[in-house]
């Protein structure tokens, strides 16, 4: 035993009086760190059960931020619903040109649409009013500004082209203002309706208001009848 501790110290002794002091601080150096290194490997991990945050290029956090699903079902039914539902009663009214035709759905394809000479009040404030219906349904439907214009013009495109053609030919100034007019207010109403208490939201939005506070429902008796509900919850 006192052999062997007198050669180590020997050595040691020897590595000094030979190394250069540079050599000898980035050894003691190395040598701290390698064991700083197996001290923490040998150390079990604990588990935090969260991912370790990332950073961006300027040293900020970078946080993930979930987009909300857009839905199609609802902007879509609801638009095509009001859609069938009008064009019924327009034909009923006898407001259109003509009686439903196919020669008439048929030319709609092959020639441009025309200006029309409709009142006023259909051309520049209900068309404006329900291109703002439906770009509200698809704001509400996560579809963002862009693609709730494209939405509200995709429904005036389906109205002049799939429904109204059958009767007239699709109008220019149609296809125009009620998107291009009916997005700003519908993109107002949107505005308002975010900062209205829900109590308050028939003001701005009353149709589809009083929609969501319908139920409808089908029941059956004991003898086997079908019996239909209709019932209106409104808290006031």
């Amino acid at each position: 035993m006192t052999i062997r501790r007198f050669m180590v110290r020997r050595n040691a002794v020897s590595t000094v009086l030979s190394g250069s002091p540079d050599a000898i601080f980035e050894e003691e150096t190395h040598g701290a760190t390698q064991e700083k290194h197996d001290r923490i490997e040998s150390e079990p991990r604990k588990a935090t059960g969260t991912t370790p945050a990332t950073r961006n290029p300027f040293g900020n956090m970078a946080e993930q931020q979930s987009t909300p699903k857009i839905d199609f079902k609802k902007p879509v039914l609801y638009s095509l619903s009001f859609m069938a539902i009008g064009f019924g009663g327009f034909v009923a009214a006898g407001i259109l040109e003509n009686s439903p035709s196919a020669d008439n759905f048929v030319k709609a394809f092959t020639s441009p649409p025309k200006f029309d000479d409709d009142p006023l009040l259909f051309n520049f404030v209900l068309h404006p009013l329900w291109g703002s219906e439906t770009y509200l349904r698809a704001r509400e439907a996560h579809f963002g500004v862009p693609g709730s214009i494209a939405f509200s013009f995709g429904a005036s495109f389906t109205w002049e082209y799939f429904y109204e053609s059958w009767a007239q030919q699709p109008s220019t100034q149609d296809l125009i203002v009620t998107t291009g007019v009916g997005w700003i207010i519908g993109e107002a109403r949107y505005y308002l309706k975010k900062r209205l208490d829900p109590k308050n939201y028939w003001w701005i939005d009353p149709i589809n208001t009083t929609l969501e506070y319908f139920n409808i429902g089908v029941s059956q008796d004991r003898t086997g009848n079908i019996r239909t509900t209709l019932r209106l919850s409104w808290d006031f």
